[in-house]
């Protein structure tokens, strides 16, 4: 295809080739669970690695200028990558991997991802190309701000009220001024009551704290026994020993039995003596047997 100006002079001729029958690759929408983008959400201000996945294989584009975008929020652009060749954008399979040499994030903001045409290029012939993203809510996330990180702990103390009675009792004891006859004197003492202690405790609620450096302060050393592994080690260190050592003991007679027998096997096999007799024995035997 050319074109023709008014002099009917031709440009130089273009080839356009359509393509039938192959599917472009879709980068593949983030989801919260078990999504196709990491990270999203909340990360930390030193994340470098994002990926992303395409629904096939994709290759780097074959055509410089397809860029991969990152924005603030408000569309201000942070960093951008051309795929077509710079090492930052890598790609593997199915997936798209973007790695920062240094982290340009500021802790609290959010950020949002948008992509050219072509920045995912399939496998097929002469590799199909994939759409542009110009969503803001595509693929979004934020970096966590620790100044903003607080903790607040409520207190509450339960009314008491605590209520002791003492019932009547009765003791019996022998009066020593009478005969031995038997005769006791019962003595009954008045019932007491303790009064009524009531305490209430109001509510206690403590503000937020936010986080800042923390100061030496007392410490409790627990009281439960920690085993830890050179403790265990240590503890079955000289059972080993023994074990190893009664294990040797053991294994030295059957070892020496085992070489004895071994031994005379080979010797009965391979002494020239007996394989003289044996054979002696053998023609004898034909001898005999022929007569």
């Amino acid at each position: 295809m050319g074109a023709v100006d008014n002099t009917n002079i031709q440009t130089n001729q273009w080839c356009i080739t359509f393509l039938v029958g192959f599917k472009s690759p879709d980068v593949i929408r983030p989801k919260m669970v078990q999504g196709s983008a990491s990270p999203i959400g909340t990360v930390f201000q030193n994340q470098t690695t994002f990926s992303i996945q395409t629904s096939i294989s994709v290759n780097r584009p074959t055509r410089n200028g397809t860029y991969i975008y990152f924005y603030f929020a408000n569309g201000t652009l942070v960093q951008k990558y051309d795929c077509g060749w710079e090492p930052e954008v890598t790609y593997t399979g199915f997936t798209i991997v973007i790695r920062f040499p240094v982290a340009p994030w500021q802790p609290g903001a959010f950020y949002y991802v948008n992509m050219d045409s072509g920045v995912a290029s399939g496998t097929e012939f002469c590799g199909p190309e994939s759409a542009p993203i110009t969503d803001p809510s595509f693929w979004v996330f934020n970096i966590w701000n620790p100044a903003l990180s607080s903790t607040t702990t409520t207190t509450t103390t339960p009314f008491t009220t605590v209520t002791v009675t003492t019932k009547q009792t009765s003791t019996t004891s022998i009066n020593t001024l009478l005969t031995t006859t038997g005769i006791v004197v019962t003595t009954t003492s008045p019932p007491t009551t303790t009064s009524t202690a009531s305490t209430t405790a109001p509510p206690t609620t403590a503000a937020p704290t936010t986080a800042a450096p923390t100061s030496p302060g007392s410490t409790t050393e627990s009281t439960v026994a920690v085993l830890y592994p050179k403790d265990f080690e240590d503890i079955c260190l000289q059972p080993i020993a023994i074990l190893t050592a009664a294990f040797f003991a053991a294994m030295v007679p059957i070892q020496g039995l085992a070489l004895f027998a071994a031994f005379t096997k080979l010797a009965n096999t391979f002494n020239p003596s007996k394989i003289n007799a044996q054979t002696r024995h053998k023609q004898r035997m034909k001898r005999v047997m022929k007569k």
